[in-house]
């Protein structure tokens, strides 16, 4: 029988279109920017490719790009929407903006690092990744603990998308690690056992 057919929590995880930050290979991080045009036309081919599906709750970032990905898919625009402050991206303090080859060029050794071990690293001014799995972590005690079974959707941006995932599924986080180049891409996560899990 297929995992999805049991009565159990089912979770989406979206992660929203591009901007223009993430166009130009800048680090955007927690800056609030809204979706490009390239942005809009990925969310656009993304909801004509998605499978015909409902859900019974949307936990979202509060990014701009996050709502905007949400009106842009009509399927969902009848239920409710919590925007929570726990699936903000990662605040990469005085490195957002900065192009990611800049930084690669510049701090060689530092860049490996935060590509291979990225809980080893926090940028100046920004968050580590043990304050970002403890906010995760909030939220998913806080689906645990207000759906049972249904479907949910979460809607957040890389790099907390890994993070999610990681959490979610005991993974490693440096084999969910992206610091760019996913964008309006959705994975199906189950709950079985009292354990968010990856549906593989």
């Amino acid at each position: 029988m297929n995992a999805f057919n049991h009565p159990q929590l089912k979770v989406m995880l979206l992660r929203p279109g591009s901007t223009d930050l993430d166009e130009q290979g800048r680090i955007t991080g927690s800056l609030d920017i809204p979706l490009s045009d390239l942005g809009r036309n990925q969310v656009q081919r993304l909801s004509a490719e998605m499978p015909p599906m409902t859900v019974d709750r949307v936990y979202s970032a509060p990014s701009s790009a996050a709502r905007q990905t949400l009106q842009e898919l009509p399927r969902f625009k009848n239920v409710k929407v919590r925007f929570d402050d726990n699936l903000a991206n990662v605040n990469h303090g005085l490195w957002h903006g900065m192009q990611i080859v800049e930084l690669q060029k510049n701090q060689p050794k530092l860049f490996k690092q935060w590509q291979e071990n990225p809980e080893l690293v926090q940028p100046p001014g920004g968050e580590s990744i043990d304050e970002v799995r403890l906010r995760v972590n909030r939220l998913i005690r806080q689906i645990r603990r207000k759906q049972k079974a249904g479907k949910v959707l979460i809607v957040a941006a890389e790099p907390v998308a890994g993070i999610i995932l990681s959490e979610l599924d005991g993974s490693e986080l440096q084999s969910r690690w992206r610091t760019q180049g996913r964008f309006a891409e959705w994975t199906w996560v189950r709950c079985r056992n009292d354990e968010l899990q990856v549906a593989r």
